[in-house]
């Protein structure tokens, strides 16, 4: 095999084994009798959907998710009383066909805020915590943030998420060695280098940020990385809840809207 050949062996080997964003277009049941909304981003549009009247939750996921991340929090929420704005990020679920990334995350946040607002309260998860900061810190409006086991680009020594390497059976030793290099590399561009510790210390709503000690993916010190350069952040730990389910746990939502309504 020369160097070419490998080169494109390593090119495949990398594309088979990153993430990739759910397929199919799924529907929280709490929406089944809401319509969807197509909000323009650039370009592209993104599908959201709003529950209720008057000042909401704006709910924003993380990368290879959709909405149904939140659905126990839109059940708990519109329980008490409380109105919800949610969407599928950009490259996800409903709006699979839009561009996918931070900054275009951070776009759609504020588009949708500006169609479905007014919002009282954003909230966040993972890659999508970020989208929230750089939406709040490019004048989103909204009075409280609540962030789920918020990533940190700036910090990638933090980021302890193994990929299982998809290889074909006779690929040589080196070509495997070389794609998880690539796979476990930093990434880079534009979108990743927005500095969310500087971005947390031009904010003055209230925040909590709430992340679990055993996360697989991001290590529980992004929050309280953030939550020191917020100026009003407090921290929230929880054991045993792994990546998405420190979003979906009914006590860490009882906290979070204990919190939203302090």
């Amino acid at each position: 095999m020369n160097e070419a050949e490998l080169d494109a062996l390593v090119e495949t080997i990398v594309a088979h084994s990153m993430p990739t964003p759910r397929t199919g277009k799924r529907l929280a049941t709490i929406l089944h009798d809401t319509p969807a909304r197509r909000i323009p981003v650039g370009q592209d549009t993104v599908t959201a959907w709003r529950l209720g009247e008057g000042p909401a939750l704006l709910l924003a996921h993380g990368a290879f998710d959709d909405h149904i991340l939140w659905a126990p929090m839109m059940a708990a929420a519109t329980a008490r009383g409380h109105s919800i704005v949610v969407l599928d990020m950009p490259g996800h679920g409903h709006s699979v066909h839009a561009e996918r990334g931070v900054d275009i995350g951070e776009a759609a946040i504020l588009a949708v805020a500006e169609a479905l607002g007014p919002v009282h309260t954003v909230m966040g998860h993972s890659i999508g915590a970020v989208a929230v900061i750089r939406a709040l810190s490019a004048g989103l409006s909204a009075r409280k943030a609540v962030l789920f086991a918020p990533a940190l680009p700036t910090r990638w020594d933090l980021w302890i998420l193994e990929r299982t390497i998809i290889a074909p059976e006779d690929a040589p030793a080196i070509a495997i060695t070389r794609a998880r290099e690539r796979l476990q590399a930093p990434p880079t561009g534009a979108q990743f280098d927005f500095d969310v510790e500087a971005g947390a210390r031009g904010l003055d709503m209230p925040a909590l940020l709430a992340h679990c000690r055993d996360d697989p993916h991001w290590s529980w010190r992004t929050a309280e990385i953030i939550a020191s350069q917020w100026p009003g952040a407090r921290t929230h730990y929880a054991d045993g809840l792994g990546h998405r389910g420190v979003a979906r746990d009914p006590d860490v939502i009882k906290a979070a809207l204990d919190f939203v309504e302090q």
